[in-house]
C-alpha cells in the first residue's frame, strides 16, 4: 500500500483505559506525527461492541473524509481481523506491525473481556469467527 490516508487505532479488551488500549492509541498518533496524516478518532462505544460494527461506523466517517488506505494499529492476534473485515468493505488496509515486531501481545488479565484476557481464551473465540464465511460473520456480528 502507497501512503495511507489514515491511521486508525482498533482497541483491545474493556476497559479502554488497560494499559495495551492505551499503547494503541500511543502508537497510533507516534504514527499520525511521523507520516503526517490523520488518526481516526471514531467513538468507543462503537468501537467496542464489535470489530466490524466498528468497521462499518469507521466506513462512515471514511466516506465522509474521502479515506481509502487505512493503517491498522491493533494487537498482534487481532490485526488480522482489522485488516481482512476492512478489505471487505472495500478499503486497502494493511497493519503496523511494531507490537508484533517487538512481541508485545497486549493481553490482559484484567480485562472486562474474557477473550483479551490470555492468548488460549482469544483463539479459542477467533478460530471459530476464523472459519465462519463472511456473510455469516457480518449477519452475527454486523
Amino acid at each position: 500500500m502507497t501512503s495511507p490516508d489514515v491511521i486508525v487505532p482498533f482497541l483491545f479488551g474493556l476497559p479502554t483505559s488497560l494499559l495495551g488500549n492505551l499503547n494503541i492509541v500511543k502508537r497510533a498518533e507516534e504514527l499520525g506525527k511521523e507520516l503526517n496524516i490523520p488518526v481516526s478518532e471514531i467513538d468507543v462505544s462503537e468501537r467496542m461492541s464489535s470489530t466490524l460494527k466498528f468497521v462499518k461506523a469507521l466506513a462512515a466517517v471514511a466516506d465522509r473524509n474521502g479515506w481509502k488506505k487505512i493503517l491498522v494499529v491493533a494487537a498482534p492476534d487481532h490485526a488480522w481481523r482489522c485488516v481482512r473485515d476492512l478489505k471487505k468493505l472495500g478499503f486497502e488496509a494493511e497493519a503496523d506491525d511494531y507490537f508484533s515486531k517487538n512481541g508485545i501481545l497486549l493481553y490482559d488479565k484484567n480485562s472486562e473481556q474474557w477473550w483479551t484476557r490470555s492468548r488460549f481464551l482469544f483463539w479459542l473465540r477467533e478460530v471459530p469467527i476464523f472459519l465462519l464465511p463472511f456473510w455469516l460473520y457480518d449477519k452475527i456480528a454486523g
